[in-house]
């Protein structure tokens, strides 16, 4: 079960930082990141201060989390209205 919680939309590279729970284990700090015509994820690192480790994900796990994050934040009214801005920033500066 994946669940996206806290989904915040940023400009630039990033398009959003989020919350995501997958199973059991809660994973704060996540980030979806533009990647060409399409996303893709940064996950952060778990574990006590010192002794961190990548997450353990199987690749059907982190595709679901992908296509779940992406979901989201496309429906999101935020998500949209910050990347018109984004695009009429991109615009007024002649990119």
């Amino acid at each position: 079960m994946i669940k996206i919680k806290s989904m915040h939309a940023a400009t630039g590279r990033v398009a959003a930082t989020f919350t995501a729970v997958v199973g059991e284990v809660g994973l704060p700090g996540c980030a979806l990141i533009r990647c060409g015509e399409g996303y893709s994820l940064s996950l952060p690192r778990v574990g006590e201060k010192g002794d961190t480790r990548p997450v353990v994900m199987g690749v059907t796990e982190a595709a679901e989390l992908l296509r779940s994050a992406v979901s989201f934040y496309e429906s999101l009214a935020v998500g949209r209205s910050c990347m018109a801005a984004e695009n009429d920033a991109l615009e007024m500066a002649g990119f």
